[in-house]
């Protein structure tokens, strides 16, 4: 997902105010996670919450919010809608939180599409 400069810019400045030391243990412990997503348990689970039956789902939680704008950086790779369920996990204002309508198009964009729309909501908070 390509941002505007200016938006960009800003994302920036969040992920800096994150100390370095909470950025490198977000980094490698999602590294971790991510290898988790292709499982051979899970392989053939189709809801994508099964993600957080995991050790390292259960660290990146530990870390807070204030790793919110490293999920954030995450989501703009469409391959990272996993961390859609560490981002709902963690955000406590439920109005960043995008639930798509069943009854409505938008549905048909699946996990990729509400994790655009979740960045693109938290970015303008």
């Amino acid at each position: 997902m390509k941002l505007e400069n200016e938006i960009e810019e800003q994302l920036q400045v969040e992920i800096k105010s994150v100390p370095e030391k909470t950025r490198v243990s977000f980094d490698k412990i999602f590294c971790e996670w991510q290898k988790t997503w292709g499982a051979e348990e899970f392989k053939y689970i189709s809801n994508p919450s099964f993600v957080r039956l995991t050790k390292p789902y259960q660290n990146l939680v530990a870390m807070g919010d204030q790793i919110l704008p490293l999920i954030i950086e995450k989501l703009l790779n469409p391959n990272n809608f996993f961390a859609l369920q560490l981002y709902d996990s963690l955000q406590s204002n439920k109005k960043l939180i995008v639930c798509l309508d069943p009854a409505a198009d938008e549905i048909l964009e699946g996990e990729q599409g509400r994790a655009r729309r979740t960045v693109l909501a938290w970015l303008k908070k």
